[in-house]
């Protein structure tokens, strides 16, 4: 029960990531480096656009690994 509810909530993570953050959060990151005269606002943009790479590096990952185990999962138990 706790494997199927802690990934449930990954997939909620991902889908969140993907249908919101991922949507506007680069061209905020964009916007704020092209416009700011401030070296830690642009600092804190450049920041946060890895951060983003980075977690959508990892949440694909993530799913790979997820998917490994379903399909291992499902050879196990005779592809139930």
């Amino acid at each position: 029960h706790h494997a199927t509810l802690a990934s449930e909530y990954r997939r909620q993570q991902r889908s969140f990531f993907r249908h919101h953050v991922i949507n506007w959060m680069p061209k905020l990151v964009a916007e704020v480096e092209r416009a700011t005269r401030c070296d830690i606002y642009r600092w804190l943009a450049r920041a946060t656009g890895a951060f983003l790479e980075w977690e959508s590096n990892q949440m694909a990952q993530s799913v790979s690994a997820e998917e490994r185990r379903s399909i291992c999962q499902g050879d196990a138990d005779g592809g139930r």
